[in-house]
């Protein structure tokens, strides 16, 4: 078994002036486990608020709750990181081999949605009533033109999947790893990557719907897939090109669903 790759690629901070000594064992696993617990229901709580309990508001209202809270996500691990466990920010350089099975787990995932999209779902009525909500859902939010969802689509697939990855498989992963076995801190890092994706699958499908649950449980195994993705090669880069691709893909169906709703 390797080592934990938080102990690899995150180094302690250096020494200076009012720094604390070395915490006992017992208080720095007690800090991962705070850190940790943050860190996974975070992105959740942050979800509920822009996504459902502002979507009453104003598009500037909405945008400005996002922002901030999402702000806040994001600065939190590298804030507990640095100041709490003395940590540095350490991501790991790209691998070219890592960098390939990303790729290719990527593209399959993304064959797969278009096939089971294009061949199955379109045919049902399975989305029935979800192309109205999407198009509800961004209009609210000002995304009402195509030209607004390309941008949005590649702020979400490019800037957003590489803050998630240095979210959960840096912190919330890496973290883990040094508590628990590596698979467990797989799979409990997955369950909290997908936990904040339910509460929108909630929404357009329904809680009682299997899809919410299907689809929840896919992106479980992606989690997983992207934790051991980054277990094997230290690094980010790996996972992100991976999700990079498959946020691609669901920007693509989604278009296939709204365009019609979409001016210019």
């Amino acid at each position: 078994m390797q080592d934990p790759p938080i102990a690899k690629s995150v180094e302690p901070a250096s020494g200076g002036h009012g720094q604390r000594g070395a915490e006992p064992a017992s208080e720095k696993w007690l800090l991962i486990w705070v850190g940790v617990a943050i860190g996974a229901v975070f992105p959740t709580i942050t979800t509920l608020l822009y996504f459902v309990l502002a979507a009453e508001f104003s598009a500037p209202v909405q945008q400005t709750v996002y922002g901030f809270f999402k702000s806040l996500q994001f600065l939190f691990p590298i804030v507990w990181a640095s100041i709490v466990l003395h940590q540095r920010l350490v991501l790991g350089p790209p691998k070219m081999g890592g960098i390939l099975a990303g790729f290719v787990f990527g593209l399959l995932v993304v064959a797969a949605m278009l096939v089971l999209y294009y061949g199955w779902y379109q045919s049902t009525d399975l989305f029935q009533g979800v192309a109205a909500a999407v198009i509800a859902k961004l209009t609210g939010v000002g995304i009402d033109s195509v030209a607004k969802y390309v941008g949005l689509a590649l702020f979400y697939s490019v800037v957003h999947s590489l803050l998630e990855e240095y979210y959960f498989r840096w912190f919330v992963f890496g973290q883990l790893r040094q508590v628990v076995p590596c698979r467990l801190a797989m799979i409990l890092s997955a369950v909290a990557f997908a936990a904040h994706h339910v509460i929108v699958l909630a929404f357009y499908f329904g809680w009682e719907s299997w899809a919410t649950w299907f689809f929840a449980f896919a992106i479980t195994i992606g989690g997983v897939i992207w934790a051991w993705l980054y277990e094997q090669t230290q690094s980010i880069y790996a996972p992100w090109c991976s999700h990079f691709l498959v946020d691609v893909g669901i920007f693509w169906i989604g278009y296939a669903l709204i365009r019609n709703g979409l001016t210019g």
